[in-house]
């Protein structure tokens, strides 16, 4: 059996922490940990056995072994630090930075989109060559920058823009979303997911964003935007305006250079990191309140605590709990992150679960960033807060119990793509 690894590989300060699991039998099996410039193997020997596993650790970064490593015990396992080379011996990687953390499917991704599938049931929804452009849109808080960028005290009633309005045959792409018109979608492919008669439509702006389930699995794929038309008191004389559907909801469907047709989905983590570094690089703030959409309840506390960290391990735990809560579409794509002691680009941050009610301190925190205004709130749909909150707590599982909390906070990360 290898022996639990973790390892936190932190180039920017040339830095390696390694934690080994010790042997809970300790006086029958030994551990041999052997260290080289661009790998380490550890040896777990059982008395009992005659094969012993070899577990190797990769690197891309050379270990300076000219220094000693600094290397300390607990009961359970075996912590080591290590000092890591300025230069890349293997491959000349590039140091990840905020503005390098950029989301998926592009619009010069997608000059060869043939369709947009239901990420749960892959029916079509999008007619047939539909598109005669697609365009990336600006910053979600491009109204904000313009206020920004205005240096004088005159009023610029040409910067004053109103909502992005969505044209027929032409595709935006955000960041999280696809912003599409509604004569662009298969006819009964979405359905509202909520009793419009419900809406109190004179509250608020007369435009509402709602959200949108798939007609044939009834699961949630994004959100139309719907406006009550004048004189009317009736909910149902709406007009559909939009549709957004969500990048981590859907199979994009390319044609390759041979005319193949290929289908394309990657992890719903990739689009939470865009969310919150978008936020971060927009606000300067790297606290977030992530909450439900249905139910505006809070689920998580997230602190962003740095983005230059790459990851081994083959000790997450927990992968199976995707599989029992959600459909086999959405577990495959829950965890990006494998067992599998290869490197990956992760987010490191601190969080809460604000889902139980009986924990005073995660109370008391969450009404303190409620009231604070540097805290980012961030709205996603139930099921995605829940996501977020099963992925982190996942993370958490291969670190070392020592490690696990911070501050009264949780440590975990988020893959980047």
């Amino acid at each position: 059996m290898e022996p639990n690894v973790f390892a936190e590989i932190l180039p920017n300060v040339r830095s390696m922490n390694l934690n080994v699991g010790l042997p809970t039998e300790k006086t029958r099996s030994s551990l041999k940990l052997r260290i080289y410039p661009l790998r380490i193997t550890l040896e777990l020997k059982n008395k009992s056995t005659t094969q012993c596993p070899l577990t190797t650790l990769n690197l891309s970064q050379t270990i300076e072994t000219d220094d000693k490593p600094i290397i300390t015990t607990s009961q359970d396992s075996l912590d080591i630090r290590l000092k890591l080379r300025s230069y890349v011996r293997k491959k000349p990687a590039k140091q990840l930075s905020a503005k390098d953390i950029l989301p998926p499917f592009s619009a010069s991704e997608l000059t060869k989109l043939k369709n947009i599938q239901c990420g749960y049931c892959k029916i079509p929804l999008l007619k047939t060559d539909t598109f005669s452009k697609i365009m990336d849109m600006p910053s979600e808080h491009w109204a904000e920058l313009i206020e920004c960028w205005m240096c004088h005290q005159e009023d610029y009633p040409q910067a004053r823009m109103n909502d992005i309005i969505v044209r027929e045959h032409i595709g935006l792409v955000g960041n999280t979303y696809l912003l599409i018109h509604p004569k662009d979608v298969k006819n009964d492919a979405l359905e509202i997911g909520e009793r419009l008669a419900q809406v109190d439509w004179t509250k608020g702006l007369s435009k509402k964003w709602r959200p949108l389930n798939c007609t044939r699995c009834l699961c949630p794929i994004g959100e139309g935007l719907y406006q009550k038309m004048e004189g009317e008191n009736d909910a149902s004389e709406l007009s559909l305006l939009a549709i957004k559907f969500h990048k981590h909801a859907i199979f994009i469907e390319l044609e390759s250079d041979t005319n193949e047709l290929i289908t394309q989905r990657y992890p719903f983590s990739a689009f939470i990191t865009a969310d919150l570094f978008e936020a971060a690089k927009a606000h300067a703030t790297y606290r977030f309140i992530i909450e439900g959409q249905n139910s505006n309840q809070s689920y998580a506390l997230i602190w962003l605590f740095g983005w230059d960290t790459k990851v081994i391990t083959n000790a997450l735990q927990g992968e199976s709990q995707c599989y029992n809560k959600f459909s086999p579409n959405v577990a495959q794509f829950c965890v990006a992150i494998k067992s599998d002691l290869k490197p990956y680009n992760v987010v490191r941050l601190l969080y809460i679960d604000c889902t139980p009610t009986n924990n005073d301190k995660s109370s008391s925190l969450l009404e303190q960033w409620q009231k604070d205004k540097t805290v980012e709130h961030l709205v996603y749909h139930n099921d995605i807060c829940l996501q977020i909150l099963l992925m982190l707590k996942i993370s958490t599982s291969c670190l070392p119990f020592s490690k696990r909390t911070m501050n009264g906070f949780s440590v975990g990360f988020i893959d980047i793509l």
